[in-house]
Order: C-alpha cells, then structure tokens, then sequence
C-alpha cells in the first residue's frame, strides 16, 4: 500500500498546508480586482514552497494510480427499518384504549375514518402539495453578487453555473477542457488523467470554489454539489465530470476515490457517518459510498468495481454531512402553507413561510444516519417563525401541557403517508421540510417534535427507534404519568408524534414489547419560555 507522510509529523508539510490556506484566503489566483501587489510579494516565498511539495505529491500520485489497480465487491447499502413501517390504522388508538382522555374520547369513533381520509388526500410523489400559494419576495437577496469581481486572463475561462437560484462565475483554464477519458477505461488512462489536470494551474478554481463555499456557508455536502455542478458545467459525458470532480475533492482535502467497470465510472466517498440505502466498497478498512448512484431510483448497481488503495497526501478528511449551520442560499422565492390542529377544544392555525431555495437543497440529501437529523440545527427563518408562534400558545402552561399541545400539533397537522407509499422509497425530512410535505411519517414527525421540545421548552428528548417505527421520550422535571424507559439514569416519558391523538406517556400497543434503539440528541437550548 502506498503511504503519505501525514501532515502531523511533517513539519515542511505543516507550513505548506499552511501557505495553501493562506494563498486562497487571500483573494490570490485569477484577476481578484484590487492592488495586492505588495501582498502577493511577501506571499511568493511560501507559495514557491508549497508549489513543490504539491508537484512531487501530485507525481507521485499519479505515478501510484498507474499501478494495478484491485477489484473489490460491492456491500448492499443498509436499511434503517428492519420492518415495514406501521400502516395508518397501527397508529389510531384501539377502541377503550387509555391512549386518549379527556374530551379526546369523545373523538375515538372518528378517528379510524379521520385519518384513512387524510391519507387518502396525498398525492403520491408529490413532496409540496400542500402549499397553498407561491410567492416572490419583495427584496430579493441573491449572496453571489457579493462574490469579488472576475477579470478575463489569457488562457483562462469563466463558466457560469446555477446553483440554488443563483449564477455562480468560476474559472478555469482552457487546457482543461480537453482532458478527457477514452474508453474502454484502464488504469493507466486514470493516472493519467491525474497527471495532466495537476500540470495545469487549478488553484484559481480551487480558490475561487473556496470563495463561494465560505460566503454560502457550505458545509461538506453542498461543496461536494457545488463540485459536482462545476464538472458538469465542463463536461458533457458523466465519466469525464466524475474524474474532475475526483481530483478537485481530493485536492479540497477531502477523501474521494474512482472506482470503474468496462465504460462506466463511479464518484466514490469517504463519509464520517453512515449512508443508508446506498451501496459502499471497503477499501483500506474504510467505507467508500457510491455517491454516483444517489438518483439511480433502486436500479441495479455494479457488484465488483476496480479500485485503488491508498488516499492522495492532502485528502486527510472524510465527508462530514452535518447540519451544524444552514447554507445562506438566494432568497427570491416563497412557499406558504397554514397548519391547522385542535387542543382542548381550541382550533390553532400556524402560518409558515419557507425558502423555495433551502427545500430544494435539503431534498438532495441522502439517507443519512438519525443521530445526524435529530442534531440537524434548522435555525431557518421558517421554523423560528414556527417557533414563536407556538412559543405564544403555550406560554404559562404546565410542562406537561405544553408538551402535550405541542405534540398534538405534529400528529394532527400533517397528513400520515409512509415513504414507500409517497416516493416509491426512503426519503428522511428535515424540520423545513416536514412542515410543508405534502405527508410526512415516523421519523420525520420525531425530529420536529424533538426540536420544538428542545427549542421551546428546554427540556432533554431523545429518539426511539423501532424495527418499524420511531417515536420520542422527554424528560421532564416533575412526575408525569405514563410508559418511559431510563436513560443514563433520567427518567423519559414516551411522546409519539406519529400516535394519532394519543396523549404524553401513550405507547402503540404493538410496540410495547418491541426491541429500541435510543437515539440521543444535543442538549437543549434556553427555553422560549418558563413553563409553570
């Protein structure tokens, strides 16, 4: 196997890692308009330093990729639910169940037909249907126009690419363009298509890449897109955008390999928490997912790829799809939608507003792991306003109320329909997304419900993940009533969101004696409010 020196026992390295942050932070490369002459000079000693220790990395590489290069098999990606999740008549409470009280009882013998309508109102495939109108905002905000200006340079080129409803200039070298791949492939042409892209001058589009990622607040799996849009900007054919793409990720640092069989090459990468539902090779005892394959809808995947070992010296990091922030993407288009729910005899409409923008990037998420949704920070616009308007119903009651009310409005103002049913498949909401889906079921009415606990009332959630199911417990300060379970020595009583008016500390009889998985969540924030 070829092996890098790491850049931690490297001290020549350190300081060249340090010159590349330095060089593309300072607005260096291509026709940055602006005097920086006297910046520049001082900066060319560390440039010339890093320039050699990335041509010897680069020829070396190169050199590795014109080896042999192994086959390996495929792992089928893996399921979340061990079982099918639970039809719309699992989750009304059975007739004299204690599940309701009140004068929720009372609505016991519409419940069955209440929610086989609701469901019988999607609209398969459809993700926004609910909304009921489209509008643009009065002040568009468009981030790209706060991108420093470009100038044209002999032997270089500008592309303009759409992404997320803004017009994003990058540039590239002319020479680029013609590196191409012919087929069928081999690993010789791979290494060198390596060769010839690291002989021309990329940093100006790596910089320029890295520009856009920190205006728009990227996080790893919008630069990976931002990536992807550039590649196929360029390049017409997938094989050729792909093997751009590669060496512009590993050269951002972030681990990416080629994997390919007959004409056919596959995007693979190194992600720091798991996919679902995607198939991944193990190469050098590390998962490698085949990104490639995300829009296939369920079509047959290559079982053997030929890949090779070893990572490029400055791929150090795996793919990190957390939410710790959202992307600040254009603002010029709105959805709105009102959610309607009942609580103890009082009718409450919410009204939201949401990022047209925002929806479309969250929706090319993959399957990522529940531990990653539930810490997902969805500070948006559209869920504070949510908030808020919550915040205000709930103020002065009990605990227990207030988690009461605010678990009815995720079981009664959203519209049950499993995955399969609406997409033909898995599919994983954000908070945005679910409040506006057209149906919504399990998981994604527990990650909402989680956050509003969290956000509003400050108080400690966590999942609970069934073969078929998830549901959520929270942990109140006072003694309440109901089936719980402990966790790290805290009491958690059960909250369903899915439990069609099913109160605090109601569990699906059906669940009662399945296996659960507890899935923990960040630590609540400052209250919205002080509940009595």
């Amino acid at each position: 196997m070829w092996n890098y020196p790491h850049p931690s026992r490297c001290p020549t390295l350190k300081q060249a890692l340090s010159a590349l942050l330095l060089l593309l932070s300072s607005g260096y490369a291509f026709g940055v308009d602006g005097d920086r002459a006297d910046y520049l000079r001082y900066l060319a000693q560390s440039q010339g330093e890093y320039d050699a220790y990335l041509q010897a990395q680069n020829r070396q590489f190169s050199r590795w990729l014109q080896r042999q290069w192994q086959e390996f098999a495929a792992f089928r990606g893996e399921k979340h639910y061990l079982q099918q999740k639970l039809p719309v008549s699992a989750l009304v409470p059975p007739e004299g169940s204690d599940a309701l009280h009140g004068a929720d009882r009372e609505l016991q013998p519409q419940l069955a037909s209440a929610a086989s309508e609701r469901t019988a109102q999607q609209e398969t495939g459809s993700l926004y249907s609910k909304v009921e109108s489209i509008a643009t905002t009065l002040q568009d905000s468009d981030p790209a126009t706060q991108l420093p200006p470009l100038t044209q340079q002999q032997g270089w080129r500008v592309v303009e690419i759409p992404f997320f409803g803004s017009l994003l200039t990058i540039p590239y070298v002319a020479e680029a363009e013609a590196q191409t791949l012919a087929l069928p492939l081999n690993h010789h042409q791979l290494g060198g298509l390596w060769q010839r892209q690291s002989r021309l001058s990329y940093l100006p589009t790596l910089q320029r890449l890295q520009q856009i990622r920190t205006l728009l607040q990227l996080n790893d799996w919008g630069y990976l897109l931002l990536v992807n849009r550039l590649s196929e900007a360029l390049y017409p054919r997938a094989v050729d955008a792909r093997g751009y793409a590669w060496f512009l990720l590993n050269q951002s640092g972030l681990r990416t390999k080629l994997g390919y069989r007959g004409d056919d090459l596959y995007l693979l990468t190194a992600m720091a928490s798991r996919l679902y539902d995607l198939p991944f090779y193990e190469v050098d005892k590390q998962r490698y997912y085949n990104i490639s394959l995300l829009d296939s809808k369920g079509e047959a995947y290559p079982q053997r790829l030929r890949i090779y070992e070893g990572d490029f010296a400055l791929a150090t990091r795996h793919f990190d799809l957390g939410l710790e922030r959202l992307p600040q993407l254009r603002h010029d288009r709105l959805l709105q939608a009102d959610l309607d729910f009942r609580y103890a005899g009082e009718r409450y409409r919410i009204h939201t507003r949401h990022s047209q923008r925002l929806l479309d990037f969250l929706a090319t998420y993959p399957r990522v792991d529940f531990d990653l949704l539930f810490s997902a920070e969805m500070g948006s616009p559209t869920v504070e306003e949510v908030r808020q308007q919550l915040s205000s119903i709930v103020a002065g009651m009990t605990e227990e109320a207030a988690v009461s009310l605010l678990l009815r409005f995720v079981q009664t103002a959203f519209n049950y329909q499993r995955d399969e049913e609406q997409f033909g498949e898995e599919r994983y909401l954000f908070a945005d997304q679910t409040l506006i889906a057209a149906g919504s079921d399990c998981e994604d009415r527990a990650v909402l419900f989680s956050y509003l606990v969290r956000h509003i009332l400050g108080l400690e959630v966590v999942g609970i993940h069934y073969p078929g199911h998830m549901a959520t417990a929270v942990h109140f300060s006072s003694e309440v009533e109901g089936r719980s379970l402990i966790y790290q020595g805290k009491r958690y009583v059960i909250c369903d969101p899915t439990y069609l008016y099913a109160a605090v500390g109601r569990e699906i009889p059906k669940l009662q004696t399945e296996e659960r998985r507890i899935i923990p969540q960040p630590a609540p924030v400052t209250a919205d409010i002080e509940a009595m």
